[in-house]
């Protein structure tokens, strides 16, 4: 999916700059604010509709679509292939009709003619808005001014409900989707109420609430359970069939999970990429991947700050280096929730 030009345009003019590998992203960046406007240009938005929308997504996706509502618009949920390996990781928005799937642009294109080949006879279409603008806000005061502001240019926000698994609790965010036309008049409005954030900020976010992405380098890498989402409200075991859903279940019920996410951080002064191997104490083979990651140029500390997969067996010990077994080493992080062991 192509990004929104006319938006980029707005960026460049409003503070931002744009490179061949990475998302927009701010030149200088707010510091201690309460609250905090995003560019989430990294992201796109898939738009499904029609009378058979619903129905289609329940029997896609691995979250339970009939539980969104207009007082719980959003959910998390995967969509696999049928070995249960990611496909792709949506942030799933109901519309006033039917849905918008939020995912990375990349993801996006891997998957929309994947979707659209098991529509079949169901009334369902996919398109791309390319005039689509994705917003975030997030903040630790009341967000009924900044509602009531989108709402008068018809940009509608919808509450991160994810958010109430983790230990963020006193943050709230919310995804606000709109166009270019009135986005360009909301920013400059928000921004006097706000600090400014960019894809990076929000990707941080998500790594300090453990809540987890999937990128490009990594489709058909990864079980659910390998990037916690079902403990993060991402998987409903009691919904019916989609692709993966046995594999799924089966490591629920008869297993556990071989690898989950945890956080760490690297020194900046070494090279780093999302789907680059990890590796633990006294093993040769790698351990987990790297699966999300803010640069160092891009985070307070200055550190590379990342989200990476390991074995349950060293989620809380030993130590991890990123590349080869005596690559640079891995500061652990804390967990930002409990993840069982056993």
């Amino acid at each position: 999916m192509s990004l929104n030009k006319n938006w980029l345009i707005f960026l460049l003019s409003n503070g931002f700059a744009v490179s061949d590998d990475s998302p927009a992203h701010l030149k200088k960046r707010s510091t201690n604010n309460a609250t905090y406007l995003y560019d989430l240009s990294e992201l796109g938005a898939l738009f499904c509709d029609g009378e058979d929308a619903n129905t289609f997504l329940q029997g896609q996706l691995s979250n339970d679509i009939s539980l969104l509502s207009d007082k719980h618009p959003h959910q998390l949920s995967s969509y696999c292939t049928p070995k249960g390996r990611m496909l792709a990781l949506f942030h799933v928005l109901k519309l006033e009709q039917g849905f918008a799937l939020i995912a990375p642009h990349a993801v996006l294109d891997k998957v929309k003619s994947r979707l659209q080949m098991f529509v079949m006879r169901s009334k369902v279409t996919f398109t791309e808005e390319k005039d689509a603008v994705l917003l975030g806000i997030s903040t630790t005061n009341d967000t009924d001014k900044l509602i009531a502001l989108c709402q008068q240019y018809n940009a509608k926000s919808y509450p991160n409900t994810t958010l109430s698994i983790t230990e963020e609790k006193q943050t709230a965010r919310r995804f606000i989707l709109t166009n270019t036309e009135a986005a360009s008049k909301l920013w400059p409005l928000l921004s006097k109420q706000c600090g400014l954030g960019d894809s990076y900020s929000w990707r941080a976010l998500d790594i300090n609430s453990g809540l987890p992405q999937l990128y490009a380098p990594l489709i058909e890498a990864l079980i659910p359970q390998s990037l916690n989402l079902d403990l993060v409200n991402g998987v409903n075991f009691k919904k019916g069939c989609y692709p993966g859903q046995e594999i799924i279940a089966r490591v629920k019920y008869r297993g556990k999970p071989k690898t989950r996410m945890v956080s760490a951080e690297l020194s900046a002064e070494h090279a780093v990429q999302i789907g680059q191997s990890v590796f633990i104490d006294g093993k040769a083979q790698s351990a987990g991947q790297v699966v999300n990651l803010v640069p160092g140029v891009h985070t307070a500390s200055g550190n590379h700050l990342l989200q990476i997969t390991l074995p349950i067996n060293a989620l809380s010990t030993g130590n991890v280096y990123l590349g080869e077994a005596d690559g640079p080493a891995l500061v652990r992080r804390p967990l930002a929730y409990l993840i069982a062991i056993t």
